[in-house]
């Protein structure tokens, strides 16, 4: 039976994926001490994606924990918490899956008052 791919190497088919549709994206890049899931530059604009294998509750507050921490740290302009579904084998299964993903605005913009997770595919969230 094979096994789910470890979130690195999602982590690098979504920058793959996100580079097929133009937006320049980069995997697992360093920032410092900090580990930058996708990284893309968009303009002037630095936009950073974190994300987590899963849908769990659990899950999608860790990956907004991490969206979060790289605005705190200014690491990005904009940060999107993305999770994957389990069960992903092969770029295929994510070029044609769906994620849950929620745009996490800079620290000096208000908050929204509630977490708003999207489910999209993956020209859904490249639109983001």
């Amino acid at each position: 039976m094979q096994k789910p791919k470890h979130e690195k190497t999602l982590n690098t088919w979504l920058a793959d994926e996100l580079h097929k549709r133009e937006l320049g994206a980069m995997p697992e890049s360093q920032d410092g001490r900090k580990w930058l899931d996708v990284e893309i530059h968009l303009d002037q604009i630095r936009i950073v994606l974190e994300a987590k294998q899963g849908w769990a509750t659990s899950k999608k507050r860790s990956v907004i924990k991490d969206a979060d921490g790289r605005l705190d740290d200014d690491l990005a302009d904009c940060a999107v918490a993305v999770c994957y579904p389990d069960g992903l084998f092969s770029a295929d299964d994510l070029a044609r899956c769906e994620v849950l993903y929620a745009l996490r605005t800079h620290k000096n913009r208000p908050p929204a008052a509630k977490t708003e997770w999207q489910q999209g595919d993956l020209d859904q969230l490249a639109r983001v």
